[in-house]
C-alpha cells in the first residue's frame, strides 16, 4: 500500500506543516542530529539473529523484499540471519505477473522464490486480489462482462502454479475502506462495484481449492491505532469476518500490514487487545505482515527518534507476541536502505525515515533492540491469562 491510502486519516498538509514546525523549531540545535553510525568490522553482528530467536517459540520471523534488492549481497545476507520467512513485496501482483490478458510472467518471482528456498526460508506470497494491484487492461474488460473467472482463473493459475512452494497468502487485500461511505464499510473497489461482497468468497474459495495446504489471509492496514478511522476499520473487518465465517468461506486469519506513523497515530495496547480477542474468538488466526514504524514529524534528533520508534516497536511486539494465534511476524523490509517510505516522502525536504530494524548501513538500531528483547521474553496468552 501507499501513503496515498492513508489520507483517509490525514491530510499530506498536515504531515508537512508539522513537518515545518518541527525542523524551524530545532533548526538552531542541528548540531545534535547524529549520522548513522557506520558498520565496520568490529560491528558485524554476532549472536542469534531474529529469526532464531522467533524460532524458540516456533514463531516465524519474516521480511518483504524487492527484486530491485537482489544484487546486493550484504543485504540477503542480514535477511538469512534474521529471516526464515520471506515475501517477494511486487513481483506477484497481477500488474507484474499477468501484464496482458492470460499470458503470464513469472521470471522475478521465480528467481526470489528459489532463493528463498536455496535458504532454507518458508515463502509468503503477496498479493492475489488487490484493487491497486490489478493491471490496467482488468477494469474496462470487468466493466464490459463481470465474468468471475477474472478472479478465480487469476487466483487458481498463480496458486497452482507455486502449490508446495508458497505456503501462505494475502488473497484479498484491503477490502476495507469506511471513508467511501458505504454502511457496511467495504472499500468500493471494481471487484465490489462487478460481484458484491461475494468477490471475497469467490477468491477465497477458488484459492482453496487450488491450494488445499495454503494458509489464507484478508490482509488490510489501519487496523492497529487508537484513531476514529482505525476504530471503523476494526469494526468493518470484525463484521466482514463474521459474514463470511457465516457463508463458510474457508479464511484462516487476518493479516495486519502495520504500517505506524510514531509522531501520528497513537498505540494503546489497550485498545487493541478486544479486536485482537475477537478474532480470536471466532476461531481465527492473525499475522504481521508488513510492519514498519515511520517517524516522520518527530524531533530532529536522530537518537530520540531511534528510541521512540523502538519503544513503540516494543509495546506493539509485545501484545500480539502474547497471542498463540500468532502466525508470524514480518517486516516490510528489513533495512533502511530500502524502504519504500523514503521513496514516498511526502516532500524531499523531510528526513529520510529510519522505519526498519537496521539502519541503511545495515547496523542494528533501538528497534532490531527492541524486537529482539519481544521475541527473547516471549510469553504466550492462555485465555485465562
Amino acid at each position: 500500500m501507499g501513503f496515498a491510502d492513508l489520507s483517509a486519516l490525514a491530510s499530506r498538509r498536515s504531515i508537512i506543516a508539522g513537518a515545518g514546525a518541527a525542523m524551524m523549531a530545532t533548526l538552531a540545535h542541528s548540531s545534535e542530529v547524529r549520522s548513522p553510525a557506520k558498520l565496520d568490522g568490529d560491528a558485524i553482528p554476532t549472536g542469534p539473529g531474529l529469526a532464531e530467536l522467533g524460532s524458540r517459540t516456533d514463531l516465524p520471523v519474516g521480511v518483504f523484499a524487492s527484486d530491485g534488492s537482489f544484487n546486493d549481497a550484504a543485504y540477503l545476507a542480514a535477511i538469512q540471519r534474521n529471516c526464515d520467512l520471506f515475501a517477494p513485496m511486487n513481483e506477484l501482483k497481477r500488474r507484474v505477473v499477468e501484464p496482458v490478458p492470460g499470458k503470464y510472467d513469472f521470471p522475478r518471482a521465480e528467481k526470489m522464490v528459489a532463493w528463498a528456498s536455496r535458504a532454507r526460508m518458508r515463502v509468503h506470497g503477496h498479493t492475489l486480489v488487490w484493487h491497486k494491484g490489478d493491471p490496467k487492461w482488468v477494469a474496462p474488460l470487468l466493466a464490459k462482462s463481470s465474468d468471475e473467472r477474472l478472479i478465480t482463473d487469476h487466483v487458481t493459475y498463480v496458486m497452482s502454479r507455486f502449490r508446495g512452494r508458497i505456503g501462505s497468502w494475502d488473497v484479498v487485500n484491503e477490502a476495507i475502506q469506511p471513508t467511501d461511505g458505504r454502511s457496511d464499510g467495504l472499500r468500493n473497489s471494481i471487484w465490489l462495484q462487478a460481484f458484491g461482497e461475494h468477490y471475497i468468497d469467490l477468491a477465497f474459495q477458488a484459492a482453496r481449492k487450488a491450494d488445499p495446504a495454503a494458509t489464507l489471509l484478508l490482509t488490510d492496514y489501519g487496523l492497529e491505532t487508537d484513531h476514529p478511522v482505525s476504530q471503523a476499520r476494526r469494526k468493518a473487518m470484525l463484521e466482514l469476518l463474521e459474514r463470511l465465517l457465516k457463508r463458510g468461506v474457508p479464511i484462516d486469519g487476518v493479516g495486519f500490514q502495520a504500517h505506524f506513523r510514531r509522531y501520528g497515530y497513537p498505540f494503546n495496547a489497550k485498545i487493541f487487545r478486544p479486536f485482537l480477542d475477537r478474532i480470536r474468538d471466532l476461531g481465527l488466526k492473525f499475522s504481521v505482515n508488513e510492519f514498519d514504524v515511520a517517524d516522520w514529524n518527530g524531533p530532529l534528533d536522530q537518537e530520540q527518534r531511534d528510541l521512540d520508534v523502538a519503544d513503540l516497536t516494543a509495546r506493539f511486539a509485545d501484545l500480539v507476541l502474547s497471542y498463540p494465534q500468532l502466525q508470524w511476524f514480518m517486516c516490510f523490509g528489513l533495512s533502511d536502505r530500502y524502504t519504500w517510505l523514503n521513496a514516498e516522502r511526502p516532500t524531499l525536504w523531510l528526513p529520510k525515515s529510519r522505519c526498519l530494524p537496521l539502519d541503511d548501513t545495515l547496523a542494528q538500531k533501538p528497534m532490531y533492540t527492541a524486537l529482539a528483547d519481544a521475541l527473547k521474553t516471549r510469553r504466550v496468552r492462555t485465555l485465562s491469562g
